[in-house]
C-alpha cells in the first residue's frame, strides 16, 4: 500500500477545528425532522451552557478511526484506502483574566503528535501549532488555514460543505470560543425547497443502547442533486445530552468514527496546561505543514490489528468483587467485530493468566471490549498488571499492550448480612431488640460508636450492646414509642477487626460515611398499654425530695381516667402534685376540644394515697405515650416502699374500658447520701479524700459481703465506659452516676438480674457519658453507686476528653 498523502489529515482536522471556518448568513437546502431538531438544539443548548459558565474550564477526549480513499488533492493520489488512528484531547479555560491561551488541543495520530494552542482575547488572536517530536512551533491563522490551505473534496454542497456551513455541528458547538458577550452566527434556513435544491435530510432515528447508556440517534444524509452520497450519524446521551459518538461515511470510501471518552466541565488542569513550552525553534506555517506532510509520507504502513488502549473501570477491587478491564482495538484491513480479543492479568507474585469473560461492547466500526476481573476470596493482595492483544481472522496478531500495576486488590470489606427487625417491617413489638449480623469479625467498639437509632419524631434510642460471634444486639433502655417509625444507621466509618471500613452500599469498596452508611427502618403498629412510674431518684435520703412522673404508654384514644397511687406514709410524704398537659403527647392530638379537664388531685399523707381524676383528655382521646402527672415525694424515714396503682378506671372516647398493665416502682430512703462516707450530713472534699484513700473504693453494707461493685473500664474513659458487678442472689439492680458535687447525673435501671458475675461487656452496666437528658457531660471525676437488694457500694471514675 502506498504511503498516505496529504488528504489523510483532512477529516480529523476538519472534525476538530471546523469551528474556525464558519461562513455565516448562508442558506443551505436541507430538510429536518422536528424530533431531530429538538435533540440537536438540546445538545447545542447544553454546550452553550457549558461555554457560558463562569470561569469555564472543560476537557474533551475522543478517539477516531479514519478511512480515506484515493482522492486527487493536487499532490498525488492514493490507489489504496488509507486507514489511520487518531486520539484527541481538548482543554479549554476562561479562568485566567490575563487572557492566556484558552484552548489546547493534543492530537495524536499514528504518524505523530500535533498540539494546538489558541489565545482569543477580543480582537487579538494568537494560534500556535506545535510539533513536540521535532521541537518546533509556528504561528498560524486557523481561519485562513482551513479550508483554503487544504483542499476539501468537491461535493457540490454535500455533507462536507454542510459541516463547514453549520459550524462543524456538533463539534463547533463544543469547541468554538466566541469573545465574551459574543454570539454564534445564525444559520439561515430556507422555508421552502425546490426538489432540485434539496441537498441533505436530517432525521431522528430513535434510541439505542450503548455501554454509556441510552442514546438518541440522529442522521444527516445528502439527498437530491448532491454529487456524492454522504452520511453522518450522531449518538447523543439521553440523560445529559452530551455527545457520545459520531460517524462520517462517503460512498467514495471515506469513513471516520469518533468516540467521545469524556466531557468534563470542571477538570483539574496542570499548572502549565496553557503555557507555551520551551521550544528550540520557531518556523513558518508553510514549513510546519511541510513537516507534517513529510511525516505522513514516511509513515510505515500499518498491517493487521492494533491494541489502542487498556484501562480499568476502578483502580481498587476487593476480594469477591469485580471490575471491568476495557480495551479499544482496531483492524487496519477488516472489521473490528471480527477481531479476537485476548486479555490477561498477573498478580504481584504470579504469572500471566487469562480473563475468562471478555465481551464485545462497541458500536460498529468501533472496536471496544470489556473483560471482567473478579478476584476470589483467596486472591493475593496487592497490585495487579494487565495486558491485551488482538488477533484478526487472517491470523495476524497485534503486539501485547501492557498496563503495569493497574489495579490494587484489597481484602473484601465487611458487610451487613442480616438485621432484626428486617427492613420495612411494620409490626415490630415495642419491646424489641435490634440485631445486626456482619459478614466478618468486627471491631466492636468501632461498630457501637457508629450505631445510631432514632424515631421519626427525633427521639434517640439509648441502650446497651452485646455480641455473639459476628452478631451485635442493641438492647434499648426503654420500650419503643407506640406507633412510631424508627431509622437505624451504621455509618461507613465502622471498622472490622482488621481495620477495613463497612461496605454499606455493596459496591465492594469502603468509601466511608455517608457513601457506605447502612440504613434500614421499621415501625410498630401495636403494643400492650401500660402505666408506669419514672424517676431519676429511686434512692433518696431523709429530708430530701424526689420527683416521680406518672406515664402512660401505648394507649389508644384514652379519654377519661381515675386511679390512686399508694405508698407507705411512714417512709414518704407527698409535697406536691403537678398535672401534665396532653397537648405535649407524641403524636400530638389533632382535635384539642375539651382538653385537660381535671379534678383537683387529692393527697392523703396519713393513709399514703394520691387520687388523680381526669374527665377529658381531648374530645377524641389521646393515643401513644406521654406523661400524666408529676408527684414530688419527701423522704421521711429510712426504709423502702413500693409505689402502686390501685382502683384504676380508664376508658377511651367511645366508653370502652382500657386495661393497661400497672407497674410498680420501689423507692428507698437512707440516712446518708451514698457519697457521704464520713456520715456528717454533707458531701464534701473530706468524703472524696476517704474515697481516694480507700484501697478498693468499695463500701459494701456489712450484711451483703457477697455482693461486689468492681472498677469501671476503661478508666479514664472517653466518652463511654462499662461497669462490672457481682450479685450474691437475684436482685433488682440500679446504678446511679453522680457528679463530683453529689448531683445525680444519670440512673441506669438494669432491671431484674440473676445471681452471678457481670464482668464482660455483654453483661456489665454501660454508660455513654450522657446525663438523663441525653447531653454529653464534661470531663472530670464522677462516682457510681450500685443498689441491689439492700446492698450499696460506691466507686469513682474519670472522664477525660
Amino acid at each position: 500500500m502506498k504511503k498516505p498523502m496529504k488528504q489523510t489529515i483532512i477529516l480529523v482536522i476538519l472534525l476538530s477545528l471546523s469551528a474556525f471556518c464558519v461562513r455565516a448568513n448562508e442558506t443551505f437546502g436541507i430538510t429536518i425532522e422536528q424530533q431531530a431538531l429538538d435533540v440537536l438544539m438540546a445538545t447545542s443548548t447544553r454546550m452553550s451552557e457549558i461555554r457560558a459558565a463562569a470561569d469555564l474550564e472543560n476537557t474533551i477526549s475522543m478517539k477516531a478511526k479514519i478511512t480515506i480513499p484515493g482522492l486527487p488533492v493536487g499532490i498525488g493520489s492514493q490507489k489504496e484506502p488509507g486507514i489511520h488512528l487518531a486520539s484527541m484531547e481538548i482543554l479549554s479555560s476562561f479562568s485566567d483574566s490575563s487572557c492566556p491561551f484558552r484552548l489546547r488541543a493534543n492530537l495524536t495520530f499514528d504518524y505523530g503528535h500535533i498540539q494546538f494552542l489558541l489565545m482569543d482575547c477580543g480582537d487579538k488572536q494568537t494560534n500556535i501549532a506545535i510539533l513536540p517530536d521535532e521541537n518546533v512551533y509556528a504561528t498560524v491563522n486557523m481561519r485562513q488555514l482551513l479550508p483554503n490551505s487544504i483542499a476539501l473534496p468537491d461535493d457540490e454542497g454535500g455533507l462536507f460543505t454542510m459541516i463547514n456551513l453549520m459550524g462543524g455541528i456538533p463539534f463547533g458547538a463544543l469547541l468554538r470560543l466566541p469573545a465574551r458577550g459574543g454570539s454564534l452566527p445564525d444559520i439561515g434556513f430556507v422555508d421552502e425547497l425546490q426538489p432540485g435544491d434539496l441537498k441533505a435530510v436530517i432525521r431522528y432515528r430513535g434510541t439505542d443502547s450503548t455501554p454509556a447508556g441510552i442514546v438518541h440517534v440522529v442522521t444527516i444524509m445528502t439527498a437530491g442533486s448532491a454529487k456524492y452520497l454522504q452520511s453522518m450519524k450522531i449518538w447523543i446521551l439521553a440523560d445529559s445530552y452530551d455527545l457520545y459518538q459520531v460517524t462520517l461515511e462517503d460512498e467514495r470510501g471515506t469513513e471516520a468514527f469518533v468516540t467521545f471518552d469524556k466531557i468534563n466541565t470542571k477538570p483539574s488542569f496542570p499548572e502549565n496546561a496553557f503555557k507555551l513550552p520551551n521550544l528550540a525553534k520557531e518556523i513558518s506555517d508553510i514549513e510546519l505543514i511541510g513537516l507534517v506532510i513529510q511525516k505522513i509520507m514516511n509513515m510505515p504502513s500499518i498491517e493487521g490489528p492494533i491494541a489502542l488502549d487498556l484501562y480499568a473501570s476502578h483502580h481498587l477491587v476487593a476480594r469477591t468483587g469485580s471490575i471491568f478491564i476495557s480495551s479499544d482495538g482496531f483492524d487496519m484491513k477488516d472489521k473490528e467485530t471480527e477481531l479476537t480479543c485476548q486479555m490477561e492479568y498477573r498478580s504481584p507474585s504470579g504469572t500471566w493468566l487469562p480473563l475468562s469473560i471478555i465481551e464485545y461492547a462497541g458500536l460498529p466500526p468501533m472496536g471496544h471490549w470489556n473483560g471482567v476481573f473478579a478476584p476470589d476470596a483467596n486472591a493475593e493482595l496487592g497490585m495487579y498488571s494487565f495486558r491485551v492483544r488482538y488477533t484478526s481472522r487472517r491470523g495476524e496478531a497485534s503486539g501485547w499492550m501492557e498496563a503495569i500495576d493497574l489495579v490494587k486488590v484489597i481484602p473484601a470489606p465487611p458487610r451487613v448480612v442480616s438485621v432484626i427487625p428486617i427492613n420495612k417491617d411494620t409490626d415490630v413489638p415495642v419491646t424489641t431488640n435490634i440485631s445486626v449480623t456482619f459478614s466478618r469479625p468486627m471491631d466492636k467498639a468501632s461498630v457501637e460508636k457508629n450505631f445510631f437509632a432514632n424515631s421519626v419524631s427525633g427521639i434517640i434510642l439509648k441502650g446497651s450492646f452485646s455480641w455473639k460471634d459476628n452478631t451485635m444486639t442493641f438492647v434499648p433502655s426503654d420500650e419503643l414509642e407506640y406507633k412510631q417509625t424508627y431509622f437505624v444507621r451504621i455509618t461507613g466509618n465502622a471498622k472490622d477487626a482488621e481495620g477495613y471500613g463497612l461496605d454499606g452500599n455493596y459496591d465492594i469498596v469502603s468509601s466511608g460515611s455517608p457513601l457506605d452508611d447502612y440504613i434500614w427502618s421499621f415501625s410498630n403498629s401495636s403494643a400492650f398499654p401500660n402505666f408506669r412510674f419514672v424517676t431519676t431518684d429511686s434512692t433518696i435520703y431523709t429530708s430530701k425530695t424526689a420527683e416521680v412522673k406518672i406515664m402512660a404508654r401505648s394507649v389508644e384514644e384514652m379519654h377519661k381516667f381515675n386511679f390512686k397511687v399508694t405508698f407507705d406514709p411512714a417512709i414518704l410524704k407527698v409535697e406536691k402534685v403537678d398535672r401534665a398537659s396532653f397537648s405535649q403527647w407524641k403524636p400530638r392530638p389533632k382535635d384539642i376540644r375539651d382538653a385537660d379537664i381535671w379534678s383537683e388531685p387529692l393527697i392523703d399523707n396519713t393513709k399514703g394515697v394520691v387520687t388523680l381524676i381526669c374527665n377529658s383528655t381531648f374530645a377524641g382521646g389521646v393515643s401513644g405515650s406521654g406523661y400524666i402527672a408529676t408527684i414530688r415525694f419527701e423522704g421521711k424515714n429510712v426504709g423502702k416502699t413500693s409505689l402502686k396503682f390501685t382502683e384504676a378506671s380508664i376508658v377511651d372516647a367511645k366508653g370502652k374500658i382500657i386495661n393497661p398493665e400497672l407497674r410498680t416502682l420501689d423507692i428507698q430512703v437512707i440516712d446518708f447520701h451514698p457519697q457521704d462516707l464520713n456520715r456528717d450530713g454533707v458531701v464534701d472534699i473530706r468524703d472524696f479524700v476517704l474515697m481516694a484513700s480507700d484501697e478498693t473504693g468499695s463500701h459494701p453494707a456489712p450484711s451483703s459481703a457477697q455482693f461486689n461493685l468492681r472498677q469501671n473500664y476503661p478508666n479514664p474513659f472517653n466518652p463511654e465506659t462499662w461497669i462490672p458487678y457481682d450479685l450474691a442472689k437475684p436482685s433488682y439492680v440500679n446504678i446511679i452516676i453522680y457528679s463530683s458535687t453529689g448531683e445525680v447525673v444519670k440512673m441506669l435501671d438494669l432491671g431484674y438480674k440473676e445471681a452471678g458475675f457481670y464482668g464482660d461487656k455483654s453483661k456489665t452496666a454501660y454508660w455513654d457519658g450522657t446525663d438523663h437528658a441525653g447531653q454529653k457531660v464534661s470531663s472530670g471525676v464522677y462516682f457510681y453507686t450500685i443498689q441491689a437488694d439492700g446492698f450499696t457500694a460506691t466507686r469513682k471514675m474519670l472522664l477525660s476528653k
